[in-house]
């Protein structure tokens, strides 16, 4: 399937969560046939987006580092890429979020939102107990507030 993916700066920012989110991306992209990449982000002397459009100079990466936007034109693919939001004609009009990418399935004619910030303390290659360690404490902090708020309702 041929893919192409929107993203912010926030993958490109020089802190812990950042690079975790960038990774994650990565290996994403991995997984598939990457058509084209948008980012939205203002710092056109980005270092760590200058080594990943270095590493990715096989994919056409697009970026908008201003308000007057890019037009978008590539086999089929047409839309605006805006500094605070991608308009994909065919798809619809998508923001930006944090650690969180938006995959468009050009075959299928299909966008959906990817986030890449639930679990940043997880690592595809540790073991899943953590993951399950992590759901267990997000469901019993749940249930622990639903009760909570149930002797209050009372």
């Amino acid at each position: 399937m041929k893919k192409f993916y929107y993203i912010d700066e926030s993958f490109f920012e020089d802190n812990q969560a950042s690079k975790e989110y960038l990774h994650r991306f990565i290996k994403h992209l991995q997984r598939n046939r990457v058509e084209m990449i948008l980012v939205s982000m203002k710092d056109t002397k980005n270092s760590i987006f200058t080594e990943f459009k270095n590493r990715y100079q096989s994919i056409p990466i697009i970026q908008c580092s201003n308000e007057i936007g890019v037009e978008i034109s590539m086999n089929d693919i047409h839309g605006i890429l805006q500094l605070a939001y991608v308009d994909m004609f065919n798809y619809g009009k998508f923001y930006p979020m944090s650690g969180s990418c938006i995959e468009f399935d050009a075959s299928e004619k299909q966008a959906r939102r990817i986030h890449f910030n639930v679990f940043t303390k997880y690592h595809e290659e540790d073991s899943y107990n953590f993951l399950i360690d992590e759901l267990e404490d997000m469901i019993f902090d749940q249930l622990s507030k639903m009760k909570k708020n149930k002797h209050n309702v009372c």
